[in-house]
């Protein structure tokens, strides 16, 4: 596709420089970006809002999670390349102690990237990163207050300008005693992995729940081969730096105030209400997505916020998606402890007898769980579901 460069820019619509990034990249990475860039671009959007207010657990840390060999990094690069000047950014080839501790060597003291506004690991191999680092970076992904032990770290202090020394004051990092730093964590985090699976359940499932975890279905990957590899092909720099002008305009000209930030908690509360109506199972995780979407959506298509029905469309669709998951990833744990029967798995769900048919067919059909018929004592027939071995 030949792209050319429209009056967007004079005009400035947000919303349809919002469209022409999400359809460029959608163009290059086909399904890939339906998944992906909705959710990075979200995540970007709320930096801003994060260093304004003071919101719990507002960031946003993105994980693309799925098979080897399908653009995780890629596309993580290629959208980190449109971030904006105003936003600290630093991409790091892999996870390395310098993130969460920073160092200090030779009369030179490197505070903790974690500081920095968007940190980006295009590939994270969380069996080589030690355990007392890996304990660090949960925290650090809960923005909890961090304290680091560096040895030499008096003697690299010693050595630092008067200009360093006020931004170490500007990012909040406070000198503990001659070998110890504490700061609380700026960082949102861009990563990607398909490695979880060699690790302990309880360590994965603690790393899983720090990120708005993106998970692409190998069958979906599969069916859009063709797609994924025409979209290899393309790229437009003279458009992408119109895109990029673009955004940027976008993420500098939002203005919400605490009434705004009030009116969205108000209407995410509601759209919660409506949901435990309809039956549906909800977690505290679900609703702070629901809440990061409802304020990124209102950056990035109005400004003090966006008109209530445009954030409920994307909370509802948003609302599909996060549900889906977290109810299928309780049926498999349901699953994995034993054969089970429609009825059994409804119940356990506290949903109707159809809804649970429908989500285990689905889940059938992907090929996560496998189903047999019995025959009842009383009569009849019964599905028996399982997981493959």
């Amino acid at each position: 596709m030949q792209y050319t460069i429209d009056k967007w820019l004079k005009i400035f619509d947000k919303a349809h420089v919002v469209s022409q990034l999400l359809t460029y990249f959608r163009d290059c990475y086909s399904v890939i970006a339906d998944y992906a860039v909705p959710q990075l671009l979200q995540s970007l959007a709320l930096i801003p809002v994060a260093k304004r207010f003071n919101l719990v657990r507002l960031r946003k840390h993105i994980l693309l999670y799925w098979d080897a060999g399908w653009l995780k990094s890629t596309i993580l690069q290629h959208f980190a390349s449109f971030v904006p000047p105003s936003v600290e950014l630093t991409i790091e080839s892999s996870f390395s102690d310098a993130v969460v501790r920073g160092s200090a060597a030779r009369g030179r003291f490197i505070p903790p990237l974690a500081v920095k506004d968007l940190v980006v690991v295009p590939e994270l191999n969380v069996a080589l990163i030690k355990d007392e680092i890996l304990q660090i970076l949960l925290s650090v992904l809960e923005n909890d207050r961090i304290t680091v032990r560096l040895v030499k770290l008096a003697e690299a202090l010693a050595e630092i300008d008067e200009d360093t020394r006020l931004w170490l004051a500007q990012k909040g990092i406070e000198v503990v005693d001659a070998n110890a730093i504490s700061y609380v964590p700026q960082m949102t985090m861009w990563t990607a992995s398909h490695t979880l699976e060699s690790i302990n359940d309880n360590l994965r499932d603690a790393i899983l729940s720090r990120f708005t975890v993106v998970h692409i279905p190998t069958g979906v990957l599969a069916s859009h081969i063709v797609d994924v590899y025409r979209g290899m092909l393309r790229r437009d720099p003279e458009y992408e730096a119109q895109l990029r002008e673009g955004l940027e305009r976008v993420l500098s000209s939002w203005s919400l105030s605490d009434k705004d930030v009030a009116t969205i908690h108000k209407w995410v509360e509601d759209f919660l209400k409506s949901l435990l109506d309809e039956g549906y199972l909800v977690t505290p995780r679900d609703a702070s997505e629901m809440l990061k979407t409802a304020i990124a959506v209102s950056v990035l298509y109005g400004a003090s916020p966006a008109p209530r029905p445009f954030v409920e469309d994307a909370l509802g669709q948003l609302k599909e998606f996060l549900l889906r998951e977290s109810v299928e990833e309780r049926v498999l744990k349901l699953l994995a402890s034993r054969p089970m029967t429609t009825k059994e798995i409804a119940k356990e769900l506290g949903v109707p007898y159809m809804r649970a048919y429908r989500l285990l067919k689905r889940l059938e059909r992907a090929r996560l769980i496998v189903s047999a018929v019995r025959v009842k004592e009383k009569g009849g027939k019964e599905y028996v579901w399982t997981v493959p071995a």
